[in-house]
């Protein structure tokens, strides 16, 4: 199933694309990974400088009347129209690796599985495997350069889940479209749920196993801007957020309880909560923490007690985190949702990796 790997390459483009600036990229070595993330961590530095904005570019691009209004600079980036060129054409060879053997991208799956229980694999996951929130698995072949699913695909239910599967279905025709994808079975999980055991492409991965499938990132994918758009969201945060202001000198987060192995929180286990521990940081030390939760889910409190230990918070616009001095990004799905934002952000971003990355922050809706 190592085939699998080309599928999942639908984001990576051409080094040759005359519009987008390629910056330095100096490859330091490996960091090593307890998670079991494929050929370890690899430490990466690259020489990227903001463009410059002029004063009339910044009038279009700050916020309020005469400028762009209440948009973000994310939809401010998506509004302007991207140029057709040679970026989005098809690659004839694979992505090289960076200077130093880096890898563009990774994917290893340690499992063995046998024909037979791969064709056997269900239809519906739930609760089975041991897994939350498993929801449907659809089937795909490539042959020939082109994609095939199964004769039922089009008249199933997907319990609400057709726009995931459209997006998943667009990203592997871009993979044939950009690459030379050998002939390989694929299945494909919708739900946000993180089984083991089997080479599923997903939203989700369970890192603890080594043969947890692959990771894909789909609202990434929704989200993909350009190389013109990307540079426009760079000259509107620059505007917007100069670096050289005083930024409030505390580390910011926003999020829910949410926790795969802590469901429904209650008073005995609010605080074994990551997010509960980080809010409690904050209540500690809010000279340095502007830490909060803003919402209590899956829980089932029968006292006040948590309400007053740890009372939530405000929420914080996404792009005004870029106000404070350091951003925490707190799990998140196999590929963060808020890590199209904060990727491009002019402030520094303190990820945290999980063994189960999870899926439902409010912090990349608020």
């Amino acid at each position: 199933m190592a085939t699998i790997a080309a599928l999942a390459s639908a984001a990576l483009a051409s080094d040759k694309s005359p519009l987008m600036r390629l910056h330095p990229v100096r490859t330091m070595g490996r960091v090593n990974s307890s998670y079991n993330v494929a050929q370890d961590y690899w430490h990466i530095e690259t020489n990227h400088t903001f463009p410059e904005v002029t004063d009339h570019r910044k009038g279009q691009l700050k916020r309020g009347d005469g400028g762009a209004g209440d948009r973000s600079c994310w939809v401010v980036a998506q509004d302007h129209v991207e140029p057709y060129s040679d970026f989005f054409a098809p690659r004839g060879t694979p992505a090289q690796p960076y200077p130093g053997g880096a890898p563009r991208f990774a994917w290893r799956w340690h499992g063995r599985i046998s024909l037979q229980l791969f064709n056997s694999v269900p239809f519906v996951l739930r609760n089975r495997f041991g897994c939350n929130h498993c929801t449907l698995v659809l089937r795909y072949k490539v042959f020939g350069g082109r994609l095939y699913t199964d004769t039922n695909r089009r008249h199933r239910d997907l319990s609400g889940q057709e726009k995931e599967a459209e997006q998943i279905e667009e990203m592997m025709l871009a993979a044939l479209h950009l690459f030379k994808v050998p002939n390989a079975d694929v299945l494909v999980h919708l739900g946000d749920g993180a089984p083991e055991g089997l080479p599923l492409l997903q939203a989700n991965i369970d890192r603890r196993f080594e043969n947890a499938g692959f990771a894909i990132p789909k609202r990434m994918w929704e989200d993909a801007l350009g190389p013109e758009q990307t540079s426009v969201l760079h000259e509107c945060l620059e505007t917007r957020y100069p670096r050289s202001d005083k930024r409030a000198a505390r580390v910011a987060w926003r999020g829910t309880n949410t926790d795969v192995h802590i469901d429904p929180t209650v008073e005995s286990n609010a605080l074994d909560v990551v997010r509960g521990r980080l809010h409690l940081m904050g209540r500690w030390y809010p000279e340095i923490f502007d830490t909060h939760i803003v919402g209590w889910v899956q829980s089932k409190f029968t006292t006040q007690c948590v309400a007053q230990v740890l009372p939530t918070g405000s929420r914080v616009q996404l792009e005004d985190f870029n106000n404070f001095a350091l951003i925490v990004d707190v799990d998140g799905n196999g590929w963060s949702d808020r890590m199209r934002l904060l990727a491009h952000y002019n402030t520094p971003v303190l990820k945290q990796a999980s063994a189960v990355p999870e899926q439902g922050d409010e912090g990349r809706r608020s």
